[in-house]
């Protein structure tokens, strides 16, 4: 029977790995371990002896240089680390074309605490080879973009991956998650990444969601999801006890089972028809659950650092922060900026007490504590908050934790918002810097507002030229020049030009794909669609400034008082 079906698999497969990596499967299956893996390890051994002797080569010196064991577990203290890694590795079949095919990709990590992405490019090479030093805080199980195909990677700070691809997924119409299954791990972290990277996980379907949120009940919803819970959890302990997987990726893939059914759950909440339409304009609910159905979230580790890995957890603390049940309403007027603090403070306490009598969620962990970061920084960000000692005092006022690395995040968010509002940052001598001094050099002497946008925030954007900026540039044209700058894009250069003219968008520019991913790493930002506050002396004053009346108004009265 077993020398039938793997019969089967060579003649349907479309090369050796896949044969063998199938025959490895079936192996498991059948707990003869030690020969699944012998027979993945020969495969291995196969795909090296065919990389270039050069760019093998290059990569051994690399992973020589990575030194450092990587962690014995994701629970431990060392687990934050703000330190670079390295990605390096090699496209197999990459045609080298550089005018014709991607010449870059990019990596998205996530800063959870400060509720944003970030952007860090991948060189690629003419040969094929590509790497790039990655800015982390803390492990990732994350993905590397190159040519709009997203390629899986588990990796920690001060570690080196090697990773080689196979350039047919990258031009691939399969299904997303099958692509990338022939990736070839090299170094401290190899088996971590074929341990996550060959389980198959539940697809995470939006549209799917959406179509049962019409159509069940809370009951019938919430009773299909333990089901479906209970069917991964299982998949789950099967895959684990079989492969004899290293704890890290076992409790990766475990979290991120529990992480994807809470964001399930959270999301059928939004748009479920017996809810109360209270903004129709803005399809805002008030869903109409009752408390049991929220048992949920008792199946989250809340304490459990690790969770940051997961892909789902920033949609799920933001469905946390903003679930309806923890609303709690402020005074709409207040007499000061103190006052208006205090009330966001007791509206905290009040979360709190919900938080802990209703849910039985410990207040005092992890989950809960970041999503007071976050507020943080959202709320210093708003402006309401006068200097840096206000910042602190208002974290103190609602922190539940006496975690050292948390209380550490948070002051640091604060010291660095108020380091660049009031110092800024010198445009760097690098490519990016190269491009954005280019653009704004016929504004030199000029409070500058670089407006980033694309198609995609097209409401937002022209909101903003009706509302703030031209009257803005009305007001003060002689002292400041907003520049509108987009990515180039083939499809869409006849709509843009009908924009820009309509708009009268008189400084306005569009630069390439690789140009745009050099200045989103510049920024820190992963958005499409942000404004950059650069002042008269060229310094970048803040990277995700919010474009309003009152924002503009500040700096620009602080320009006039230093005069």
């Amino acid at each position: 029977m077993l020398s039938y079906i793997i019969v089967n698999i060579k003649n349907q497969g479309s090369g050796d790995y896949i044969y063998n990596r199938e025959y490895a499967k079936i192996l498991y299956e059948l707990n003869r371990v030690e020969k699944a893996k012998e027979v993945e390890l020969d495969e291995k051994n196969k795909r090296i002896n065919e990389i270039p002797v050069s760019v093998k080569e290059w990569i051994d010196s690399e992973l020589a240089k990575n030194t450092k064991k990587p962690l014995t577990s994701l629970d431990t203290s060392d687990f934050f680390n703000d330190s670079s890694a390295r990605v390096v590795g090699y496209i197999k079949g990459y045609n080298g074309n550089q005018a014709l095919d991607f010449t870059t990709g990019m990596f998205y990590p996530v800063n959870i605490f400060e509720s944003n992405y970030f952007s860090t490019i991948v060189n690629i090479y003419p040969d094929g080879r590509f790497e790039a030093n990655l800015p982390l805080s803390h492990p990732v199980f994350s993905k590397i973009f190159i040519n709009n195909k997203w390629i899986p990677f588990y990796l920690e700070p001060e570690q080196t991956l090697a990773m080689v691809i196979d350039s047919e997924g990258l031009y691939s119409k399969k299904p997303r998650k099958n692509r990338f299954k022939n990736t070839l791990f090299l170094g401290n972290l190899a088996q971590v990444n074929y341990d996550l990277i060959n389980y198959n996980f539940e697809d995470f379907n939006y549209n799917n969601n959406d179509k049962k949120t019409q159509e069940f009940s809370y009951d019938a919803y919430k009773k299909y999801r333990q089901q479906q819970l209970q069917y991964n959890l299982e998949n789950y302990h099967t895959y684990v006890s079989k492969r004899q997987i290293s704890s890290k990726a076992a409790k990766i893939l475990k979290n991120t089972i529990l992480v994807d059914n809470a964001v399930y759950l959270f999301n059928f909440l939004q748009h479920h028809p017996t809810d109360v339409l209270l903004e129709p304009l803005n399809k805002i609910y008030k869903p109409n659950a009752k408390d049991d159905f929220y048992t949920f979230l008792n199946t989250i580790p809340w304490n459990d650092q690790s969770l940051l890995l997961t892909d789902q957890f920033s949609s799920f603390i933001n469905r946390f922060e903003y679930l309806d049940r923890l609303e709690i309403s402020l005074v709409k007027t207040f007499s000061s900026d103190d006052e208006y603090l205090a009330q966001l403070t007791k509206k905290w306490q009040k979360k709190d007490s919900i938080t802990k009598k209703t849910f039985n969620i410990d207040i005092s962990g992890f989950i809960n504590n970041t999503a007071k970061i976050r507020d943080v920084k959202n709320t210093i960000n708003s402006g309401f908050v006068k200097n840096e000692q206000k910042g602190i005092e208002y974290w103190n006022s609602i922190k539940t934790t006496l975690n050292t690395v948390l209380n550490k995040k948070a002051l640091q968010i604060i010291n660095q918002y108020y380091t660049q509002k009031e110092q800024g940052v010198e445009i760097p001598n690098t490519k990016a810097g190269a491009i954005l001094k280019k653009i704004i050099a016929p504004y030199k002497g000029k409070t500058i507002f670089l407006k980033i946008w694309a198609n995609n925030g097209i409401h937002m954007f022209e909101s903003q030229l009706k509302n703030t900026i031209n009257p803005i540039n009305k007001k003060y044209k002689n002292e400041v020049a907003f520049v509108y700058l987009t990515e180039e894009n083939k499809y869409l250069t006849d709509w843009y030009v009908v924009f820009v003219k309509e708009h009268n968008l008189t400084n306005s520019y569009r630069i390439s794909e690789d140009e745009m991913n050099q200045l989103r790493q510049l920024f820190k930002s992963a958005n499409r669609n942000f404004t950059v506050f650069i002042n008269k002396e060229e310094k970048i004053m803040d990277n995700d400034f919010q474009l309003n009346n009152y924002n503009i108004q500040t700096e620009l009265e602080k320009t006039t008082a230093k005069k």
